[in-house]
């Protein structure tokens, strides 16, 4: 004769449903933490790509190992306590404090079985994602944007340089144009009038 199944015991199974809320509240945090460092973290990361010299695969490798490491931390501090977690899940979902008076009789070690065994029908609909929807924050919504600034910021002036490696002429026509901006601007400066206003003078 096979045996009965043997029925979770109360405790476990309220520890295991805690477990889970406080898991679905790690990875939201983290998840909304590290659109919003994406974000800003791509504005950080634009006058590093502007800047004189390629930005280095291992800087950027460093930049975004850095986002997600700060990202676990904040998450981690972010995660309420479990009697916390417990009690804003009875407010939600309307519990009468089942679930965080389950959970306060066992951190005292006093888990009176008929108290945890009233609070076994509530945890039959369990769901963490009630307390922790997933929902996109504002900066995950606009993260496109300052990702392709980024993105153009690092490509365009390796494509420019290669145009320019590729054509003697245009680079030529460059160095022209760059040294007539600097003659210019040294006139500007020094108050030394430009031959069109000398052209001017002179009539």
């Amino acid at each position: 004769m096979a045996d009965a199944p043997t029925e979770l015991d109360p405790q476990l199974q309220i520890l295991g449903a805690l477990r889970q809320l406080r898991e679905r509240a790690y990875w939201t945090a983290f998840a909304h933490g590290l659109l919003r460092a994406g974000f800003w973290g791509c504005f950080a990361a634009l006058p590093l790509a502007l800047a004189p010299g390629p930005l280095t695969p291992v800087a950027l490798a460093l930049l975004v190992s850095g986002l997600v490491v700060g990202t676990a931390l904040w998450a981690q501090l972010r995660v309420p306590s479990d009697l916390a977690l417990a009690k804003a899940y009875d407010d939600r979902l309307g519990l009468k404090d089942r679930l965080s008076t389950s959970l306060d009789l066992i951190a005292r070690g006093d888990p009176r079985e008929a108290v945890l065994r009233s609070t076994l029908p509530a945890l039959e609909t369990f769901q963490p994602e009630a307390l922790y929807p997933l929902r996109v924050p504002r900066e995950g919504k606009l993260l496109p944007l300052p990702l392709l600034i980024l993105l153009a910021a690092l490509i365009l002036p390796g494509v420019a340089q290669e145009a320019v490696a590729r054509d003697p002429a245009l680079a030529e026509a460059l160095a022209g144009q760059a040294e007539r901006i600097r003659r210019f601007a040294s006139r500007e400066e020094g108050g030394e009038a430009t031959p069109g206003q000398q052209e001017r003078r002179r009539r």
